[in-house]
């Protein structure tokens, strides 16, 4: 799905694990099915180190070939830097692949020519190739061949099985990059804090209330799970979705290996009209609305384009659609955010992507659960969409300042009465509503995506 960056997202200490049906991914009498994950080890001369994964294949102690588990053609992208933190590995899954039963003692990866170094403390990132004396596939790529600390059998009581990209060990030799790969730690792999938020594209078979099957083109399924809380939108729109099988999708969360799952924070219903466009997700900074520009610092996952630094400009046109937790907003909520994934047309010559669309998002990378407040409406003041919610009955996500708060809207703000749109005229002509938007404490208000007006 994401360009490894995404789909495979970098574990900041380059750990690729492989979930054998041993730890409940199953298997049949043709096959054995395998999660993997990424990881890194520690190295602080690069802030950034960008790769794009092609394959995995795991080598058979039976005849010595290989056999894969993982293949993508387009390439999974991936800052393997941000695979380790202080704590330790952290783990990103890249999906589930199909095996034939067997025993395999190694794993060879498979990696675009080039790697982007960006230096510590740099915004700019220097174009490496690999070195030239590793062994080639048919299409001129390097690849690692590496050999599993105890050889693992499959189906059989192995969980997991890490690739590490030991980037302590990575080397600049003759102007070209020697890298190395080794069989990784597990530990704190059945930590979902240690797991990396990303992105997952495919289509959704096997649909319930809380659950589908998401069948990935670069091979094998995983079990997804929702529920009230994930933010279910459509690609084309940005309005609120309902799940079918058989779409396009891609959904945003993190693995969980205690359930064998991934979690999902939201899913987009895809249009297939934007496929190979460019997303990059990272924070905020110099907004000039205005000017309709920003600039993306410290980008941390990409797809469809390798980085050529740690940032990316981002200009956007009345076209673009902005969205915050199901809704849509508009270009102001960007002074209300510090984070963003946005998804574009990318000049490689500018280092400028256009975008379609830009999603609003908590530090953590999740869109994250927006203010929620009922109450009664008093000083409506529709020449400065200003109101007061007091009286309040329900709260979610935000401790009020007393029993009222402070609202504001704009343009982009949606009104509501029993299911259908209405105007702000609504206000009053109604006794209380439901507000939904951004909580900012040091005013005690909310900048409403969406209000709700009842009797009651």
């Amino acid at each position: 799905m994401r360009t490894l960056l995404g789909s495979l997202l970098l574990v900041s200490a380059g750990i690729l694990s492989l979930l054998g049906c041993g730890g409940g991914g199953g298997s049949s009498a043709a096959s054995a099915t395998l999660g993997l994950y990424l990881t890194d080890s520690f190295r602080s001369d690069y802030d950034h180190v960008w790769m794009t994964l092609h394959k995995v294949e795991l080598r058979s102690t039976a005849n010595g070939a290989f056999v894969t588990s993982f293949d993508s053609p387009t390439g999974e992208i991936f800052d393997a830097k941000r695979l380790r933190d202080v704590s330790g590995e952290r783990f990103s899954f890249l999906g589930v692949g199909e095996v034939p039963p067997g025993t395999y003692d190694a794993i060879r990866v498979t990696l675009a020519n080039e790697v982007v170094l960006v230096p510590t403390g740099s915004t700019n990132g220097q174009t490496y190739n690999f070195a030239a004396s590793l062994p080639r596939d048919g299409n001129g790529r390097p690849m690692i061949t590496f050999n599993l600390t105890a050889p693992i059998t499959l189906p059989g009581a192995v969980s997991h099985c890490v690739i590490d990209f030991d980037l302590q060990n990575f080397a600049i030799v003759n102007g070209e990059v020697v890298p190395s790969l080794k069989h990784g730690s597990e530990n704190g792999i059945d930590d979902s804090s240690r797991h990396e938020i990303e992105d997952y594209d495919g289509v959704v078979r096997n649909l319930t209330a809380s659950s589908f099957t998401l069948d990935r083109e670069e091979g094998g399924a995983f079990q997804v799970l929702y529920d009230a809380n994930t933010v279910i939108y459509d690609e084309s729109t940005g309005a609120s979705g309902t799940l079918a099988n058989n779409q396009r999708v891609e959904v945003r969360g993190k693995f969980d290996v205690n359930q064998n799952a991934l979690l999902a924070d939201s899913i987009k219903i895809e249009d297939g009209n934007s496929d190979e466009l460019a997303e990059a997700e990272g924070a905020i900074d110099n907004v000039n609305l205005e000017a309709n520009t920003m600039l993306l610092v410290d980008v941390h996952e990409v797809e469809h384009f390798v980085p050529q630094g740690s940032t990316v400009n981002v200009t956007w046109t009345e076209a673009t659609i902005f969205r915050r937790s199901g809704d849509v907003v508009d270009e102001t909520w960007l002074n209300l955010f510090n984070f963003a994934e946005v998804k574009g047309t990318y000049d490689s010559n500018t280092n400028t992507i256009l975008a379609t669309r830009i999603t609003l998002e908590d530090e953590n990378g999740e869109e994250g659960e927006d203010a929620e407040a009922k109450g009664s409406i008093t000083q409506v003041d529709l020449n400065e969409n200003t109101m007061v919610l007091t009286n309040l009955t329900e709260v979610e996500h935000f401790t009020p300042q007393g029993d009222q708060v402070n609202v504001v809207w704009n343009e982009s703000t949606v009104f509501e009465r029993s299911g259908e749109t209405v105007t702000e005229n609504a206000l009053l002509q109604y006794p209380f509503a439901e507000v939904k938007g951004h909580y900012d404490s040091k005013n005690n208000t909310i900048t409403a995506s969406r209000i709700k007006v009842d009797d009651d």
